[in-house]
């Protein structure tokens, strides 16, 4: 399925030669969302069966639950922030375990549920409640490793499935990632994706973590890109290290 900002949720049966409207029916009562929810950022679909669980994260209106289109959209944020002054910047789901989600809210930090949706608890990132989050990533070969880059510089890494969050060095002066990946195979391998720059680290630890251009843990990978746009990455699922940059 895809999600597509003021028009809902299409999803393909076959491969992308035809689209169905996974969010409107005949009316709201019906199982549709309101119009005036319809900006959809954000879909989880099933670890293994993507018809199981499908999760909604709409830009400021909370997140929306459905069985694979055979079912109401109901609403899961109960404990989640919503509205235009908390909007979701990202949104995860554990393979392992369908029933644990994340969340990421600007200026108002991040969140776990243990029961799909149903209710949500606030995890303390740093000494602030109001860390202003900006993008979420999670390692596929651990689960339980979770990366969140704030709007401030900030990065924090848990490696225990948000309960405890350590740290991150900043990024350079005046940075800050906008989005974040983690290679499918090193869980500590990260590609943070900046205006002015992607950074790689391969630190096996927090305290290793620095940055800077060549030689070092950290090395700058776009130096012929202009990233000024960037909007997401991501890391081939293979062994190539491709490195997919989405400006």
């Amino acid at each position: 399925g895809t999600g597509m900002p003021t028009s809902g949720i299409y999803r393909s049966t076959n491969y992308g030669a035809s689209w169905s409207d996974l969010s409107r029916r005949d009316s709201v009562s019906t199982g549709g969302l309101p119009d005036s929810i319809r900006s959809v950022y954000f879909i989880l679909t099933g670890p293994t069966d993507p018809d199981t669980v499908v999760f909604a994260g709409t830009l400021d209106n909370g997140v929306f639950r459905n069985r694979g289109g055979r079912a109401a959209w109901l609403p899961a944020s109960s404990g989640l922030p919503t509205g235009p002054a908390a909007r979701l910047r990202g949104m995860l789901r554990n393979p392992a375990d369908g029933n644990v989600l994340y969340a990421g809210v600007a200026a108002r930090g991040i969140y776990k549920s243990l029961d799909g949706g149903g209710t949500w608890t606030k995890k303390r990132v740093a000494a602030s409640d109001t860390t202003d989050i900006q993008t979420l990533a999670q390692a596929p070969s651990s689960p339980t490793f979770l990366y969140g880059g704030t709007f401030s510089e900030a990065m924090f890494r848990s490696t225990v499935g948000a309960e405890i969050w350590d740290p991150l060095p900043s990024l350079p002066a005046g940075l800050s990632a906008r989005a974040i990946a983690v290679h499918p195979l090193q869980p500590a391998r990260i590609y943070s994706g900046t205006f002015n720059g992607v950074y790689q680290s391969s630190a096996a630890g927090v305290a290793q973590v620095t940055y800077g251009v060549g030689g070092g843990p950290t090395t700058v990978i776009s130096a012929n890109l202009d990233t000024s746009a960037l909007a997401d990455l991501a890391v081939s699922n293979g062994t190539d290290n491709t490195v997919t940059i989405l400006l």
